[in-house]
């Protein structure tokens, strides 16, 4: 062994001087070589000619380019040490045929191949080789192809329902996953499989009853652990769970769920080390070393806030509704200006967060545009007239005050939020000794608590985030409903009043403004607007009395100039006057004064 090691190794050496750039891609494509030796010169010729081809003399390839060099050697010497028993010299001129009428050309060294067709290195063109594994392979009855793939896997489990393997090559692959869209079985294909070969653990669970198979693959390096469906769609470790009941234990070997607690055990007495534990749970962040031991602390990660979130149980709509109001810009409405402004209608709102100065304001206002010098504040009905009187007297300053209050009021419901959620959160963490370590993607806890939890649990083999889950659903109360009960968030704490009643103080002084420089009495504004409205609603359509083929709507009354805006409409065609009072009433009864929709 020491000798073939050596081999290989003097082999990477001297082609590493040769093309400094190309080491660790030189290093994969000999380990290919299944018998560590047999095939090294070969691997080495190739690695020759088409590094110096491809880049140069001192080789840098690209990574499209070694995977072009390193895919079809994955998978055509591998199978020549597998099949060259079964070559023949009829084989080597069928495929040179093929070859021929694909690619064109001639193979170099043809009469040498078929003469040798069992020795590797009479090959120069690994697509030849590949041509060559297509004619051979084709030959084969579903027995022997059966019967090689079945040889070419490590069985795991097998009962009458399920079988349990870990693919070895290619051919076992697309055996044992056939009627699947997995990458790893695409025939013609075999870099796939290669690469998950190469980086890690493939796995294969069969339901032979029902069809059902899901594919485990556990990255070596990364230590993540993926579930694909048939459909090739990734789906959780626990829909393998679920679907293979009887095999948990054996999922739990192959994902090395009980190294956690164990190591964990063996960290707080000083018998691993903090490598050990970080490598023994992919969800583990960083270790922060205590004494005792077993006082230091674990960072948990979870993929996202949304996993943190479902692991505390939370619903759908709180946890969109969480991460709104955790994510620091979020622009939920719990309030619009259309209810504020009915509410403000009808009486009641956002005039009890005015202060004494600006509700001396409004009792000024109040006098001049309501005809008396009663203020009824606790009187809604007289509150609500007020604020309609405002709403058609001085609209923008009106609409001003509004946006303002909308926008502090949701201001202070989405802090309010954001406190409660996340004191909910903190109080259901300390219950099981947890704490936020970074919002709200980790968590941390000491080691010792892990162990007794785990041991609370009677769980011995468990990762780290499904201790978490379990403490959380075992040991703490249900926390939620956000979502359903927004309107529970408010304090007055957290809402600006300074800020909204500067914005009132300016737009309350313009209005009282208004009031004593205005040209036109407010009395007479207001006495047309209760004359009009008594009779028609504003923005609606109806008849003219003495000519029905004409409609009229009234639009607004402007103030300044006291005149009555009317839209008028007749066979899709639509006008807009500005009439005085006698003008107006002249349209509803005498609409033959006006030539509404003549030549013009």
């Amino acid at each position: 062994m020491i000798i073939i090691e050596g081999k290989r190794e003097d082999v990477a050496n001297e082609l590493k001087k040769k093309f400094e750039l190309d080491g660790p891609f030189i290093d994969r494509v000999l380990s290919i070589d299944p018998t560590r030796s047999k095939y090294i010169d070969y691997l080495a010729k190739i690695l020759n000619h088409y590094i110096k081809v491809l880049a140069g003399p001192k080789g840098g390839l690209t990574s499209y380019q070694e995977q072009g060099i390193e895919s079809p050697l994955s998978t055509v010497i591998p199978w020549f040490h597998r099949n060259q028993d079964k070559i023949t010299e009829d084989d080597i001129w069928r495929a040179e045929t093929s070859y021929r009428e694909m690619h064109g050309g001639v193979i170099d060294n043809i009469e040498g191949i078929s003469k040798s067709p069992r020795d590797i290195n009479q090959y120069g063109n690994p697509a030849f080789l590949e041509t060559l594994m297509n004619i051979v392979d084709s030959k084969k009855t579903e027995r022997e192809i059966e019967r090689e793939a079945k040889s070419q896997v490590t069985k795991l489990y097998e009962d009458n329902e399920v079988l349990v393997v870990q693919p070895n090559s290619f051919a076992a692959s697309c055996y044992y996953g056939a009627n699947t869209k997995w990458c790893t079985t695409t025939k013609g294909s075999p870099a796939y499989f290669e690469k998950y070969a190469r980086d890690g653990n493939l796995y294969y669970f069969l339901n032979k009853k029902t069809g059902l198979k899901l594919a485990l693959f556990v990255h070596s390096e990364h230590n993540t652990k993926t579930v694909y469906d048939a459909k090739d769609n990734e789906v959780g470790l626990d829909t393998l769970r679920e679907e293979f009941p009887e095999q948990t234990d054996l999922i739990d070997d192959l994902i090395g769920v009980g190294k956690f607690i164990k190591k964990i055990r063996e960290y707080s007495r000083g018998l691993a080390s903090e490598r050990e534990v970080l490598n023994s749970d992919d969800s583990i962040y960083k270790i922060i070393p205590n004494k005792p031991l077993g006082q230091s602390e674990l960072v948990i990660e979870f993929k996202d806030d949304d996993e943190f979130f479902r692991a505390l149980d939370l619903s759908d709509d709180d946890i969109w509704f969480a991460n709104l109001m955790l994510g620091g810009s979020s622009n939920y409405e719990f309030m619009d200006y259309y209810s504020v402004e009915d509410d403000l209608k009808q009486g009641y709102g956002l005039y009890h967060h005015f202060n004494d100065e600006n509700m001396e304001k409004l009792k000024q206002i109040s006098t001049v545009i309501m005809g008396t010098n009663k203020f009824e504040l606790n009187n809604d009905e007289f509150m609500g007239k007020l604020f309609q009187q405002i709403s058609k007297l001085f609209e923008n300053q009106l609409d001003y005050i509004i946006s303002d209050y909308v926008y502090e009021k949701n201001t202070e419901m989405q802090k309010t939020a954001e406190e409660y959620i996340e004191n909910e959160i903190d109080k259901i963490l300390e219950k099981v000794d947890f704490q936020v370590y970074r919002k709200y993607e980790m968590v941390k806890t000491t080691i010792g608590n892990c162990v007794w939890l785990s041991s609370l649990l009677k769980l011995p083999k468990i990762d780290a985030k499904s201790l978490f889950n379990q403490a959380v659903s075992q040991y703490t109360g249900r926390i939620g409903g956000w979502y359903e009960n927004t309107y529970e968030f408010q304090n007055d704490d957290n809402f600006d009043s300074q800020s909204f009643n500067n914005t009132v103080e300016r737009r309350l002084g313009e209005i009282l403004e208004i009031i004593e420089e205005e040209e036109t009495p407010i009395q007479d504004y207001l006495d047309l607007v209760n004359k009009i409205s008594s009779k028609f609603e504003f923005d609606k359509w109806y008849d003219l009395p003495k000519d029905k083929s004409i409609r009229f709507g009234i639009k607004k009354i402007d103030r300044e100039k006291m005149r009555i805006i009317v839209s008028v409409s007749k066979d899709h065609k639509q006008k807009t006057l500005a009439l005085t009072e006698e003008q107006f009433f002249n349209l509803l009864y005498q609409p033959e004064l006006f030539d509404l929709f003549g030549e013009e």
